[in-house]
């Protein structure tokens, strides 16, 4: 058996400094995931003119995206009902729904929406999503209520 040139102490230090660079290469890269994570940040309000409705009426969705990140923010704005069926959702100009925001800027949109029931009441979900390819980069959801009258 050959035995190791180290004495127990130095083999001790060895292992303490394998520590301590570990944790500085910890540390380094969970600062730039921080970084490169918070980067690009948005975030969307969403306001309804009438947050419920009588079936078959329309009101006004108000979504106003704030790029809150630190660089350009870039993406496509959708807007989705739990059931596409009973809830119409549209923007007369659907190009201005592709969004480039610097850090600090804002934009609003109005979407028109409508809504049917036959029940006394349904409550729809209403989510807003700005997407770049297939990363979501922001998304805020609200409840829209018909009514049947």
């Amino acid at each position: 058996m050959k035995k190791s040139s180290l004495s127990n102490k130095e083999k001790l230090y060895v292992l303490a400094g394998i520590i301590v660079l570990l944790v500085i290469l910890l540390i380094i890269g969970s600062s730039l995931y921080n970084k490169l994570s918070t980067s690009s940040k948005g975030k969307i309000e969403l306001n309804l003119k009438d947050s419920k409705i009588v079936s078959g009426e329309e009101t006004r969705l108000f979504v106003i995206v704030k790029n809150t990140g630190s660089s350009l923010m870039e993406g496509t704005l959708f807007i989705t009902a739990d059931d596409v069926l009973a809830v119409n959702v549209s923007h007369e100009d659907p190009s201005v729904l592709n969004i480039k925001l610097y850090p600090g800027e804002s934009v609003t949109r109005i979407f028109s929406v409508s809504g049917i029931t036959n029940a006394i009441r349904t409550d729809y979900k209403l989510l807003a999503t700005i997407k770049k390819g297939n990363e979501t980069v922001s998304s805020n959801e609200l409840i829209l209520t018909v009514t049947k009258d």
